[in-house]
């Protein structure tokens, strides 16, 4: 692990995230989606607490998975620039 480039190491470090971070997401998500779709007679109350999470839940998997090490890259692409890298330190 030492031996990669920062950049190896965050699509190493991406693609051991993945699958949890999918499988957590998708479970909540499968068992949210029938709460939103519901029409009982307490559905309505419900659906205020499942919206919210929801969404939460596909940000969280949007920004993990592909806001954070995109920003990361971009980070260390600017520091490197700037002299100071994770090899020379």
């Amino acid at each position: 692990m030492f031996a990669l480039g920062w950049t190896e190491a965050v699509v190493d470090g991406v693609a051991k995230r993945l699958r949890p971070k999918l499988m957590t997401g998708l479970a909540l998500l499968m068992g949210l989606v029938p709460i939103m779709l519901s029409n009982g007679s307490s559905a309505d109350l419900m659906k205020w607490v499942a919206a919210p999470m929801v969404g939460g839940v596909a940000t969280s998997l949007i920004m993990v998975l592909v806001v954070f090490p995109a920003l990361f890259v971009i980070w260390k692409q600017t520091s490197k620039r700037g002299g100071a890298t994770i090899e020379s330190q």
